[in-house]
């Protein structure tokens, strides 16, 4: 019997990267997933690499990918939260406090240079950009950063690059940046934090739109329904695509535990060894893309 979720059409592919596409802290792709991303093309899937990548710049990330053996990865198929932020920081006048890796800084040059030509950078910082800043983790750092939160005349904001609890590197469970942006918020007194990276809404709703920019005018458009969202993270990967109507599928690489197949309140559309099973079970449905 078909599982439930080949009932409905499946014409467009999400998919997380660390984790999925290759391990975070090795040098080379998961076995399989090259040939599982060559067979998604073949087969006229169209995809999109939705990650919480905030180490890597989107640059690099792209290159990185590309060295792996994913030729057919470019950087205009990856939504990264760093981009994402710099964009709603120009858009919304913002002046950040940066707690990020140094080598993304270059995601957020469009803001920091709209900052220094209209000389709102003398300005006292009212929001902090939090990333991964296990490499800036050092008392004063952390002091520093809020201190000049404490000290901003306004309410300041939390811009989060992602909701993740934890993630794997090097073979060694990390507190990713959610657990760091809640801690935040708790001594800012702050109630409301802005993720700009998976689960939120806004952060598919991008992915959408790099699906809809490659859809040529004879396809029919892009849509949750007709979507499926591959990863190794069950709440932000899974949980967040069902929650916008998509399908999510697990895969059992990366930081992926058993547990998260019946405890974590999230039923997974369905479960698989790896992104190449994975693929190999939609291209068996291939009758169902339209």
């Amino acid at each position: 019997m078909a599982p439930k979720w080949t009932q409905k059409p499946i014409k467009n592919i999400l998919l997380d990267i660390n984790g999925v596409l290759y391990e975070s802290g090795e040098e080379h792709a998961i076995e399989g997933s090259v040939d599982a991303m060559k067979r998604l093309v073949e087969h006229g899937f169209e995809f999109c690499l939705v990650t919480n990548e905030c180490t890597t710049p989107k640059r690099l990330l792209t290159e990185k990918l590309n060295a792996f053996g994913f030729d057919m990865i470019t950087s205009d198929r990856i939504v990264s939260p760093a981009p994402t932020a710099c964009e709603y920081i120009i858009q919304r006048g913002l002046r950040p406090r940066l707690h990020v890796w140094n080598d993304i800084l270059e995601d957020f040059q469009p803001a920091l240079d709209r900052l220094r030509e209209s000389g709102a950078g003398e300005q006292p910082a009212n929001c902090l950009v939090i990333g991964d800043v296990m490499s800036q983790l050092s008392r004063d750092f952390v002091d520093e950063s809020l201190e000049i939160m404490l000290k901003c005349p306004e309410k300041p904001q939390i811009i989060s690059l992602g909701a993740g609890r934890y993630y794997k590197d090097a073979g060694r469970l990390r507190l990713d940046t959610g657990a760091f942006a809640k801690a935040f918020a708790y001594a800012l007194d702050i109630d409301e934090i802005t993720c700009l990276g998976k689960p939120s809404a806004e952060f598919f709703g991008q992915a959408l739109n790099v699906l809809s920019a490659k859809t040529t005018s004879n396809q029919k458009p892009p849509t949750y329904e007709n979507t499926i969202m591959i990863g190794d993270d069950v709440v932000s990967d899974v949980g967040g695509a069902q929650a916008m109507g998509m399908r999510g599928f697990l895969v059992r690489t990366g930081k992926y535990k058993p547990s998260d197949e019946t405890d974590r309140g999230v039923i997974p559309d369905d479960v698989f060894d790896n992104l190449y099973e994975a693929t190999d079970k939609i291209i068996s449905q291939v009758s169902h893309v339209v």
